[in-house]
């Protein structure tokens, strides 16, 4: 077994795959007495536990059963319970020794994730320490290239930043700024039945409709517009505090990407963020992530100046798949004009997939290749 004694010298937890369970713990709740009188308690200024670290190889994926333990150093005062808290969440308390706390990763999402403690010790005093974990995918995405379809005339003209489908309809957002803008367009003819310019010192983003509105994100201004769906007539302002890059929805949340591997589930109304997932493959996170799209329960995203998709798991953040595009942009660019894929459609009433991409003349429709 690989020995990794981590540098963190605050509390003691002991990190080991598949090891002895900690059901023989005594957990209790305390009262909020009893917590008030702990606040009391001071932190050592000196740590009198120490952390170590060991497992089997050095990449903890989903599904790992993870047991951390606290141990105190010889001549420490005794322990008398442990608070475990993940993600800052307070998840049990131990009052026997070992003082241990099982995790099953399957369910948690991949990623980094802190698992930290509070030992109430003998002499009334605390101590306290904390170990991240990083989580990488339980499974190899699958491999899918495309089978072209269909396809239409798209304007050569349009830095594509959302594309979407509402009911048929196609809508489609673009940036640069002094040329951004939310537009209604005809699939078959690429014509134009509807457009909105955005202000020239706004970089247009993302789109995405939920009920009767389209959300349009700008790039860094942290500031979005909302538009009513039917005539593009301006509601209100939202904000968020990252870049905005790609958005799409679940039917409950709006997903928002900001060039990173994280994504943000947000609240429709307040636009306040609900819960994130952090976006990995079996060998490293995923980031670049910019156009979103939510594909039977799945959410597809186009990943930063490259020919790919990924399907990704809107529970636990794993890639689920990667889409090859490669040989799209040859045949839908101009040379001066040509850029990268960018922009993905899922019509459900026909069950119809699109992609195109910034300043292609053409949009393809395509099936999946396995």
């Amino acid at each position: 077994m690989m020995k990794l004694f981590s540098p963190l010298i605050l509390g003691a937890l002991l990190v080991c795959l598949c090891a002895a369970s900690c059901s023989e713990n005594k957990h209790k709740k305390i009262s909020k007495e009893e917590r008030k009188d702990r606040r009391k308690s001071n932190f050592r200024k000196r740590p009198v536990t120490g952390i170590t670290f060991e497992k089997a190889d050095t990449t903890l994926q989903l599904g790992d059963e993870l047991t951390f333990e606290v141990i105190p150093l010889k001549g420490a005062p005794g322990i008398d319970s442990v608070v475990w808290m993940f993600n800052g969440n307070m998840q049990l308390e131990t009052t026997e020794t070992p003082f241990t706390y099982k995790l099953n990763t399957a369910d948690i999402g991949t990623g980094q994730h802190r698992v930290s403690m509070v030992s109430y010790l003998a002499d009334s005093t605390r101590d306290r320490g904390q170990e991240t974990i990083e989580l990488f995918s339980d499974v190899v995405p699958e491999k899918y290239t495309y089978r072209i379809v269909n396809t239409y005339p798209h304007d050569e003209n349009a830095w594509t930043q959302g594309l979407l489908f509402d009911n048929g309809t196609l809508y489609e957002g673009t940036g640069l700024k002094g040329s951004s803008s939310l537009r209604k367009v005809e699939v078959t003819t690429g014509e134009i039945s509807q457009f909105r310019e955005l202000d020239a010192t706004l970089f247009g983003e993302g789109i995405v409709v939920f009920g009767e509105d389209i959300y349009q994100l700008t790039y860094q201004s942290r500031t979005g517009k909302i538009y009513d769906k039917n005539n593009f007539q301006y509601k209100r302002d939202f904000t968020y505090a990252t870049e905005g890059w790609g958005l799409t929805t679940d039917g409950t949340h709006l997903i928002m990407s900001d060039g990173s591997n994280i994504l943000y589930f947000m609240e429709p109304n307040s636009f306040t963020e609900v819960k994130r997932i952090q976006v990995y493959n079996h060998e490293k996170p995923v980031d670049q992530l910019n156009e979103l799209e939510y594909i039977e329960g799945e959410i597809y995203a186009n990943i930063w100046q490259t020919e790919t998709i990924v399907k990704i798991d809107p529970k636990t953040g794993k890639v689920l798949g990667e889409i090859d595009c490669s040989g799209l942009r040859e045949q839908a660019v101009t040379p001066q004009k040509g850029d990268v894929l960018n922009g993905i459609a899922y019509d459900e009433t026909t069950d119809r997939l699109f992609v195109t991409g910034k300043w292609w003349n053409k949009m393809f429709e395509i099936k999946l290749v396995e």
